[in-house]
């Protein structure tokens, strides 16, 4: 099964606040505990992050990626890629 690799990047700092970074990482967490994310982390410059779905097909991840907070708030836009893993 492919994975989908969600990378974000910041689109509007201003609205970032800690009650947002909580929610996304409650999204996150109970994307984990439902077996739905492989693996997240954010950038070492700042700039951003990118996390894996572990989910059927790509309307999936877009539906998902669209209800994480940092995404529908607007502080974050992001892309999605299929990824294969190899090795």
């Amino acid at each position: 099964m492919p994975h989908f690799i969600v990378i974000t990047s910041n689109a509007k700092d201003e609205l970032r606040t800690k009650e947002l970074s909580d929610a996304h990482m409650s999204y996150l967490k109970m994307l984990q505990d439902e077996g739905k994310l492989e693996f997240a982390g954010r950038f070492v410059d700042g700039e951003g992050g990118l996390y894996a779905l572990n989910v059927s097909d790509r309307v999936e991840a877009e539906k998902l990626a669209a209800r994480d907070p940092y995404h529908s708030s607007g502080y974050r836009k992001y892309m999605i890629r299929g990824w294969e893993r190899r090795l």
